[in-house]
Parts: C-alpha cells; sequence; structure tokens
C-alpha cells in the first residue's frame, strides 16, 4: 500500500554484562579458579507506517466508494483510521553462570581438569498487540516466555604415552530442569610422526539442548508455498501455525573425525580432515507438503501431525517443532595456506560426501522450504601489506549448483562465485578507518522454485547484492 509510506525499521538494543573471577595456586603447581557472570541483552525494534489490517477491513466495510475511486489516499486520514500504526516488540534474554575449576600436571606430565558450573537462562519476546491479535497484514504471532538451568561437572585428562603419542580423553555430566541428565564424553589421540607431518583423530557423543524458544517459543504463522492435494486452498500461499513444544527431548550425537597436518615448508602447509556426524532426536519441524499428501492418501498419524481435520480442513494447519528423527553426514575439509613476510593465502575446500534425513538423501539438493546442501563449497583468502600501515583483503566464495524438484517441475541452481574486497588502514596505534565493497560484481541470488523468502534461500545464497560499508575504530 504505496499511499502509506515505506515501511520504516528502527533498533534499540541495550548489554550488560558483569564478571567477576579469582584464580590461585597451590604448592603442587596446580590452579584453582572460580568465576561468576551475569548478562542482559534487551531489544525494542520499531516499524513505521504498519497496516492494521482489521481497522482498514472495517474502513473498506464504510466507505467502498473512496477506496475503490482509484484516487490516492491522504496519509493523515490512514494515520487518523487508525490504519497506519507503529508496531512496537520487545525482547531479550537473561544468563547468569557460576563455575569453579581445578587443572594441574603431574610429575608423569599428565594433564588433568576438573570443575562445576550452573547455569541459569531465560527470554522472552512480546510481539506488538495487534500482531498477537491477528490484525496486522502479518501473520498472527503469539509471546515467548520461558527458562531453565543446568548444573554440570567435568573431567579432562591428557596422557602422553610417547613422546609423538598422546591421548586425550573427556566426559561431563549435565542436569537440565527440562529434560534431565546426559552424560557425553570424547576421546581423542595425535601422532606426531615427524616434525612436519602430524595424525589426529577425535571419536565423541554429545548433545544440543532445546533453546528457550524452542520450548516456549510463542505460535507464529507463515504463509508458506503449498499445494493443497484436496483443491480447497486456491491460493499457493497457505498459513501454517509454526508452534514449540515444551516436551522437547535433547538432540544426541556421534562423531568421529580422522585429520593429518602437513607443513611442506616453513611457509606451506595443508590439512585434511575426514568428518562424520550421526544425529538422533533432531529437533526440527515436519514437512508440511509431505504430510499433506500422505493424509490425503488416508495415512491419520500425518493429519493428526499438521493437524489436518476430516475432509482436507487447512483452516488450522500447523507445524509443531519435535525430535523428528535422524540426520546422518559426512564431509572431507581441505585446507592449504602459504604465508609470507608481505601477505598470506589461504584456500578452504569443503566435499560434502552424504546429507541424510530420515532416510532421504539431500546431498547436493537444494528446496526452498528445507534448504540446500551443496556438496562443493570453496573459499579463497588473500590478504597483504599495501604499505605498512595499509593492509588489502580479497576473498571469494564458490557454490557448486544444486538440484531441486517443486511439485513434480526439475529445475538447477548454477554455480556461483561471490567476490569481496576490504581494506584497513591503521591511521596511529589507536585508531583505523575500515571498509570495503561485498559481493563486488553484484551477483544475483539463484532463483529457488517454491523459496518462501524471496525466491530464493537466503541462507546460501546474498539477496542484499553488492554493498558498500566503512566503520571506524579507537583503542584506548
Amino acid at each position: 500500500m504505496i499511499d502509506a509510506g515505506p515501511r520504516i525499521y528502527s533498533q534499540e538494543t541495550d548489554t550488560y554484562r558483569a564478571s567477576i573471577g579469582l584464580k590461585g595456586y597451590l604448592e603442587n603447581d596446580a590452579m584453582w579458579d572460580i568465576s561468576a557472570t551475569y548478562g542482559r541483552n534487551d531489544s525494542k525494534d520499531s516499524v513505521q507506517n504498519s497496516i492494521h489490517a482489521g481497522n482498514m477491513a472495517t474502513s473498506i466495510y464504510h466507505d467502498q466508494s473512496t477506496w475503490f475511486s482509484g484516487e490516492a489516499f491522504d496519509k493523515s486520514v490512514l494515520v487518523s483510521e487508525g490504519i497506519i500504526y507503529n508496531e512496537e516488540n520487545e525482547g531479550g534474554n537473561e544468563q547468569f553462570t557460576l563455575a569453579a575449576g581445578y587443572s594441574g600436571v603431574t610429575e608423569s606430565d599428565i594433564g588433568y581438569a576438573l570443575g562445576f558450573e550452573t547455569r541459569h537462562e531465560s527470554g522472552y519476546y512480546t510481539p506488538d498487540e495487534v500482531t498477537q491479535k491477528g490484525e496486522s497484514t502479518a501473520a498472527q504471532q503469539f509471546a515467548t516466555d520461558g527458562n531453565y538451568s543446568v548444573q554440570s561437572v567435568y573431567g579432562e585428562v591428557s596422557v602422553p604415552v610417547t613422546d609423538e603419542l598422546t591421548f586425550e580423553a573427556t566426559s561431563r555430566y549435565d542436569q537440565y530442569s527440562t529434560f534431565g541428565g546426559e552424560i557425553t564424553w570424547k576421546l581423542g589421540a595425535t601422532y606426531q610422526v615427524n616434525d612436519s607431518f602430524m595424525v589426529r583423530s577425535v571419536a565423541a557423543k554429545g548433545f544440543r539442548a532445546p533453546s528457550v524458544s524452542e520450548l516456549y517459543g510463542g505460535d507464529s504463522g507463515s504463509y508458506d508455498y503449498l499445494s493443497d492435494p484436496w483443491g480447497n486452498e486456491l491460493d499457493p500461499q497457505i498459513k501454517v501455525n509454526y508452534t514449540s513444544d515444551e516436551d522437547l527431548q535433547p538432540e544426541e550425537s556421534e562423531s568421529f573425525t580422522l585429520g593429518a597436518v602437513l607443513e611442506l615448508t616453513d611457509n606451506l602447509s595443508t590439512t585434511i580432515d575426514y568428518w562424520a556426524f550421526d544425529i538422533t532426536n533432531a529437533i526440527s519441524r515436519v514437512d508440511v507438503q509431505q504430510e499433506l499428501n500422505a493424509c490425503f492418501n488416508g495415512v491419520q498419524a500425518s493429519c493428526t501431525a499438521v493437524n489436518i481435520t476430516a475432509g482436507g480442513d487447512l483452516s488450522d494447519l500447523s507445524a509443531q517443532l519435535t525430535n523428528i528423527g535422524s540426520q546422518k553426514t559426512s564431509g572431507i575439509d581441505w585446507n592449504v595456506s602459504y604465508s609470507h613476510d608481505l601477505f598470506k593465502v589461504t584456500f578452504d575446500t569443503t566435499y560434502l560426501i552424504e546429507f541424510e534425513q530420515d532416510d532421504t538423501d539431500y546431498t547436493g539438493t537444494i528446496d526452498g522450504n528445507i534448504g540446500g546442501y551443496a556438496d562443493f563449497k570453496s573459499n579463497l583468502s588473500i590478504s597483504g601489506y599495501a604499505t605498512e600501515d595499509l593492509t588489502v583483503l580479497y576473498s571469494a566464495q564458490f557454490i557448486r549448483g544444486m538440484d531441486g524438484e517443486y511439485y513434480g517441475e526439475q529445475f538447477a541452481t548454477d554455480n556461483i562465485i561471490y567476490h569481496n574486497i576490504s581494506a584497513s588502514y591503521h591511521i596511529n596505534d589507536q585508531w583505523a578507518v575500515n571498509g570495503g565493497v561485498k559481493n563486488l560484481f553484484d551477483t544475483e541470488p539463484e532463483t529457488v522454485l517454491g523459496g518462501n523468502d524471496m525466491g530464493t534461500v537466503p541462507s546460501i545464497y546474498d539477496v542484499v547484492g553488492r554493498n558498500m560499508f566503512i566503520s571506524t575504530s579507537y583503542n584506548f
């Protein structure tokens, strides 16, 4: 609605952090430490010229001749009738941590560490009242408010078996107020073959606890591109109510890495690492389109999963966060680095061998709702000193093209490269000026059929385009 003027966004953020700690040494050279940290972040954001859909509908009903006359509206009229309003949202989070540790090295060069930590986290987000009532042009959204606490103990040990071979072991127990206790561990080894070649490996079990927003997030609507197999919904954008779940369990993972480090010369080195992760109880949302199709074909569990009523009524369609299943991913990282007195070159490449979720292989594919999993990505960075005070940097990112499917229509994205340049000039020892250009050649994002966000996947492709930045810093 151009008569209302552009939406103007602003945000005010207040961040507080206080920390205090003590440490000391015992007669056996072991070290002890204790610390307490408190942090809080509060933000208020405002959106001017937001549209009150409820008031606009009322105005249209009572004055259709004016609304459909084709004449421009006086903005003051829109304001006086409450059609234009300032949307006000606020949110924040808070954390308190108390930790204590004890570490040292024995006469046999065995390193060890023990520790305890207690942490309390809370968060909230309060959308504008109009949004909560579902009367804005955006989908309805409710408030978020919740907290949890966790107590942890851990132990670590590092054992030099020989001058070349070292073993490391770590274990940790976390007790959460939300889901109970969990034990994690890590075993690692490094073998220094000679002065220029080292082999390393790590096996570990871990977990990720659900966040405050995942546990207590307020319901929020999203208009997703979906196909209604019953044919009741003619608009391809169908409202889906995104919900959280207080009963979420932690994601659990098992990982393994094996790699090598080779120093070819004093200036040239390379690393290569194989990695594999197996995640169970992954926290995610169900594939709504997949559940729609299954429900249409008579699978009652799918109807229940996304809240579809008899006859394909999608008016209360929902997608709840849940411990959906499993993810398996593996790949190879390769790095080459060359350093000189005047410049440094770094090249990183990741080859994705596999990305599988719930027995479906997504390697090399892209989807507007799920995301993209390119099987080949590279980053190149070249930095150097133009003068003693001027540093310049060039970087490039390569993403291999991916294949996709949208309701039976096959499509593919092309290979893409983003170029960036920047520079930093030190006026003196305290004052520096930085600037540069991101996406130098204004490369447009690849089109992804069914992409809910600007017809692409912003987490992979740059949707801003060429942009310049400048900043300054001063050290006191």
